[in-house]
């Protein structure tokens, strides 16, 4: 889990949305890698990043349309259980809403 922060944070996704009790680890990750991208290359202005960990993936489908993701690229990954498709339909839903 720390690893996909880190990861996410060089490859400078913007979002990342965690489900899951161990997921908190990535999305600490993800903002210590951040931090220190940022005072290595003494970027004064910061991205807008985020990171958000749930526990539930009802708790991040009723939190997801808060969000602002125009022009994001957004991947959702997660093992069958999770049921991760749900969250695929909620954005599809709101990208439709957002647009009428």
């Amino acid at each position: 889990h720390q690893q996909i922060g880190e990861y996410a944070a060089k490859k400078n996704i913007d979002r990342l949305f965690t489900v899951g009790s161990l997921s908190l680890h990535c999305v600490e990750s993800y903002k210590q890698h951040l931090k220190t991208m940022n005072a290595k290359t003494m970027n004064i202005k910061t991205r807008n990043s985020q990171a958000h960990a749930y526990k539930t993936v009802d708790e991040l489908i009723n939190n997801i349309d808060r969000e602002d993701l125009t022009g994001a690229i957004v991947i959702v990954k997660g093992s069958r259980k999770m049921a991760m498709e749900n969250v695929v339909y909620a954005l599809e839903e709101n990208t439709v809403e957002s647009k009428i």
